[in-house]
């Protein structure tokens, strides 16, 4: 049968560009088209005839409304799967077989996005596609109905295994019990439909603010041709996003004992984990150091574990900051155990941040054990389109410090001093023992030891 063209294909004239910024020293063009699109390029060669795009919209999980809790998590599955108005997703996949042509959906704390790998000769077509399915998205219930197959078989697994439990109840916990944490009960997830995801996404997709960025091996004064084409001629986005100061109050756990998690499994596996509250990424500096503490933190505590249980154990500690949650972050020290050992294991972690907590314990020597690895791993990170796509450009127009953090990426944590470490180990580890939880099978922990655990039976 012959095949039909695709239906989106044909455009209003390409835009005007409003604002153009050549920022040199990144290599880094910005523009802004006459209906507000805002448009981020760079030009590498890390990877030939590669070339990412992604289109990042709206507030993503901020905006979840509490009516509809797991509404994020289902649209994130279901939007790309229900097509476009004039074609469903067997359709799509037909139309572009043989090319670099693919538009994957995602919600992020803090905006949707539409992305994609493409070749340099695609990207017309990649363009295309992401730019219908902003606006003509298909929501075909097709599209529901095989999520909602699978809810059993995901609900199974985060019930019955650690990390599972982790990323549902501990989540939700850690945020202070706020729905768009975790996930709702399973009937609260199949009842939702396509029509819920319409109306919650609606807005985001046809007029809110957006900054499309293209990293990769192209063209660049052609490029531009292609945005201002597909992108550019958009009917008018907001010129701005709103602040969403409500809906980026996020509460760490006050005052919490030590809690337990249990679930159902025959598997001999548990977790212990210490939480201590940090801080947002948006002081970068903080930041940066405070993740040089987190590196401190994980080889004390490698040491530390492997001295006392042995070297089955592979412990780990980082720092998490929000990029979208005010002032929220926090320093996580977890460690994969056998059951009767995990109350234990979780007063040895945080023992281990008391100690660190004095300051005066850090040593030049740890400092170095933990910077040289970092920069070392800074300066290849620095080499790949993921780095400059998702860390500097995606959201460089809403957030122009990005471009000042890619600057001085590798020169401030060079410049970071044992004095600071030691200023801030007091700060966030001396006022808070750490948040103790344990992840443990039903009936597979012992009792609880006394001291630092004391109340990991509540």
């Amino acid at each position: 049968q012959e095949q039909k063209a695709f239906a989106y294909a044909d455009l209003p004239a390409p835009a005007e560009i409003t604002e153009r910024k050549a920022i040199d020293d990144l290599g880094v063009i910005q523009l802004r088209f006459a209906n507000n699109v805002r448009a981020n390029l760079k030009v590498t060669d890390f990877e030939d005839a590669a070339v990412y795009v992604k289109a990042r919209f709206g507030g993503g999980t901020l905006t979840e409304p509490k009516d509809k809790p797991g509404i994020a998590f289902f649209s994130g599955h279901v939007f790309t799967e229900g097509g476009l108005e004039a074609h469903d997703i067997d359709d799509i996949r037909r139309l572009f077989a043989g090319k670099a042509v693919n538009a994957g959906f995602s919600v992020a704390d803090d905006a949707f996005s539409l992305s994609g790998k493409t070749t340099p000769e695609d990207v017309h077509d990649q363009l295309l596609l992401m730019r219908a399915y902003l606006t003509n998205p298909g929501y075909r219930g097709e599209a529901a109905g095989q999520l909602q197959r699978a809810l059993d078989q995901f609900y199974q697994q985060i019930q019955t295994t650690p990390e599972g439990v982790l990323q549902n109840e501990v989540d939700r916990f850690l945020h202070g019990g706020d729905s768009r944490f975790g996930f709702p009960p399973k009937d609260a997830l199949a009842a939702l439909t396509m029509d819920d995801t319409k109306s919650w996404l609606g807005d985001a997709l046809a007029k809110d603010y957006l900054e499309i960025t293209v990293v990769g091996d192209f063209d660049p004064e052609k490029m531009i041709g292609e945005l201002a084409a597909t992108f550019g001629n958009l009917p008018e986005r907001a010129a701005a996003k709103p602040d969403y100061a409500a809906e980026r109050q996020i509460t760490f756990p006050k005052n919490e004992a030590a809690k337990t998690f249990t679930f159902e499994t025959s598997i001999p596996k548990a977790m212990s984990l210490v939480y201590w509250p940090t801080a947002d990424i948006f002081d970068i500096q903080r930041t940066r150091r405070i993740g040089l503490l987190g590196a401190i933190l994980d080889d004390r505590l490698r040491i530390k574990i492997r001295e006392e249980l042995g070297d089955a154990y592979s412990p780990f500690a980082h720092n998490i900051p929000s990029d979208a949650f005010k002032d929220y972050g926090y320093l996580l020290a977890s460690v994969i155990v056998d059951p009767p050992q995990a109350q234990k294991v979780t007063g040895v972690i945080q023992e281990i941040g008391a100690e660190l907590a004095k300051g005066d314990t850090i040593t030049q020597d740890e400092l170095d054990r933990a910077k040289k690895p970092q920069i070392t791993e800074i300066e290849e990170y620095r080499r790949t389109n993921r780095y400059w796509l998702s860390s500097v450009l995606e959201s460089s127009q809403e957030y122009p410090q990005r471009l000042d953090w890619a600057r001085t990426f590798v020169s401030d944590y060079e410049a970071i001093t044992l004095d600071e470490i030691k200023a801030l180990a007091k700060e966030y580890l001396a006022g808070h023992t750490g948040l103790g939880v344990v992840v443990t099978p039903t009936g597979g922990g012992d009792a609880p030891k006394k001291g630092a655990a004391e109340s990991a039976a509540n």
